[in-house]
């Protein structure tokens, strides 16, 4: 925990907090809720500790965490509709907890038994990250997907079971996507050339793999790959290694 060393009081510690990694501790039992409510905390890390039971707060969760990380735990029922009010939050992995339902707005998943459609999708206006690989969802991709946030450099669907056609807006609005996997889905038809110049130019890895796509990729698209063109070496294996990049 990262505090100010004079720190004593349980009121002290709500205020000096920012930062916790208790990864791999073996911790156990149930954690405290109020460890969610520290009132500067921007980075909680509770990674690989299996035994350790995690149970977010239903309501009145409002604090400027940024990151949450929380992989390899117990996390205790269905993810609650407060974690919406996290305007700050821009990273969330709670890969491998084993959980079930349906999906609530602003989150990244993966690994997990998750269903449903993605119709609260279009909320995360500033989502980076967006992983829901190894799941049950289903449903069309909505259009808004093109366009609901700005600063997305990775969307990972792979293996669910998504359907129909790619719609065509998809490539108009993702100007920092760097990452695209659509792969073990059921997308059909053609993909639709976009109005766009110059779509997906920072795109560095794409994989359309095992779905039924039919026709040839619109050469636009493939003319205007400029971020598989000037190739960085160093970039490019960071997009497939680092944590945030990986798909496999």
């Amino acid at each position: 925990m990262s505090a100010h060393p004079k720190t004593n009081s349980r009121e002290e510690v709500q205020t000096a907090a920012y930062g916790m990694n208790l990864f791999y501790c073996d911790l156990r039992g149930k954690l405290s809720e109020d460890i969610f409510n520290l009132s500067n905390i921007k980075y909680l890390t509770l990674d690989g500790n299996p035994s350790l039971t995690v149970q977010f707060p239903k309501s009145n969760w409002s604090n400027p965490l940024e990151s949450l990380s929380a992989s390899m735990t117990s996390v205790s029922a269905e993810l609650p509709e407060s974690i919406g009010n996290l305007k700050s939050l821009q990273s969330l992995y709670l890969v491998e907890c084993n959980l079930s339902g349906s999906i609530p707005r602003f989150l990244s998943l993966s690994d997990n038994n998750m269903s449903g459609e993605i119709s609260d999708i279009c909320n995360m206006k500033s989502l980076e990250i967006l992983d829901l690989s190894h799941n049950n969802f289903s449903g069309i991709i909505q259009r808004c997907i093109g366009s609901f946030s700005q600063s997305l450099s990775l969307l990972n669907l792979k293996m669910n079971n998504f359907h129909g056609i790619i719609p065509s807006i998809f490539a108009e609005g993702l100007s920092e996507l760097q990452v695209l996997v659509l792969h073990s889905n059921k997308f059909q038809g053609s993909i639709r050339a976009s109005k766009n110049p110059q779509p997906l130019p920072k795109l560095r890895i794409i994989d359309l793999s095992r779905n039924n796509f039919v026709g040839p990729l619109p050469t636009n698209y493939i003319k205007n790959f400029k971020g598989m063109m000037n190739l960085d070496e160093g970039r490019a294996a960071r997009c497939m290694e680092e944590r945030y990049y990986s798909y496999d």
